[in-house]
């Protein structure tokens, strides 16, 4: 996909906060995909106080395994080969913080992502790491959009490294404004190459709000809209299991900061039962 076609690039800087879980390794396929459809930088993080006496960098995920598994790289690949050849810059960086959400948030405060990919507990919907009140009182630092993994999710990322996306689901309301994760489902469409792959927008209540459907004016893109009644949380699962959804794209207010639209209770919702990936962006965010 020619990244001019498109009005602003989805992201080039991706982050994953990663705990070594075979979840994570989840998470961090998906980010690693995305940083290169991209020609991005990936970013891995792990804190706890093991670090004190310096990182072990075997226990991070293998990004020149992962790509040569992919065969996007030649076996026996140099370090520098992922950038040289595929243009992803990578960074690993560890923390021996014991405050996991602190040390995070001050990483990213300095250095600034366009996307947080991270795995969650089933039945949570929430990482470990990210409960209580210091952990939001420390994410209203940041407003970066937020890819979460539920436990158990393959995801939509192939065993060859695609990004299988054939149909991606829109919750919107009133408030918070769903205008950018709407246009950022559009553009997630769009980049992955996807025939004719659908953005399906649904509306919980009587008087769905207003879509700028004028920006996804692409015959590659079908966008339909839906409205349906009764509980969010319920009404919103269900229809994603109809279709089925490859994902699902929330919107979070930008002054609740990283995680603010996981703080909302319907997407809170969403992220304990999903079962496919959820895509939380903050409504500030064009």
């Amino acid at each position: 996909m020619d990244e001019q076609a498109l009005p602003v690039p989805f992201v080039k800087s991706v982050f994953h906060a990663t705990d070594f879980s075979a979840a994570s390794d989840t998470a961090f396929v998906h980010a690693l995909a995305i940083a290169l459809l991209r020609a991005g930088e990936l970013t891995i993080m792990n804190t706890g106080p093991e670090h004190r006496d310096g990182p072990d960098w075997s226990r991070y995920p293998g990004v020149r395994k992962t790509l040569e598994e992919w065969n996007v790289l030649p076996p026996q690949s140099p370090a520098e080969a992922v950038f040289e050849k595929l243009g992803v810059k990578v960074n690993k960086v560890a923390s021996g913080s014991r405050n996991t959400i602190g040390a995070l948030a001050e990483y990213l405060d300095d250095n600034p992502t366009d996307l947080l990919v991270l795995a969650t507990d089933t039945g949570t919907g929430l990482p470990k790491w990210l409960r209580g009140s210091v952990a939001q009182s420390v994410a209203k630092r940041s407003d970066t959009m937020t890819l979460f993994l539920p436990g158990g999710c393959a995801g939509f990322v192939s065993s060859a490294g695609d990004l299988n996306l054939k149909r991606i689901l829109v919750a919107v309301d009133h408030q918070p404004d769903c205008r950018a994760a709407f246009v950022y489902a559009t553009r997630i469409a769009l980049i992955t190459g996807e025939p004719e792959a659908e953005v399906h927008i649904l509306h919980v209540g009587e008087r769905p709000p207003a879509v700028p459907l004028e920006q996804s004016a692409d015959p590659r893109v079908v966008v339909r809209q839906h409205v349906r009644e009764g509980n969010p949380v319920e009404s919103i699962l269900r229809f994603a299991r109809q279709l089925p959804a490859d994902l699902i794209v929330t919107t979070g207010r930008t002054e609740d900061g990283i995680f603010g639209a996981a703080a909302n209770s319907v997407t809170l919702g969403i992220l304990s039962e999903a079962q496919c990936p959820v895509l939380a962006v903050p409504d500030e965010r064009l």
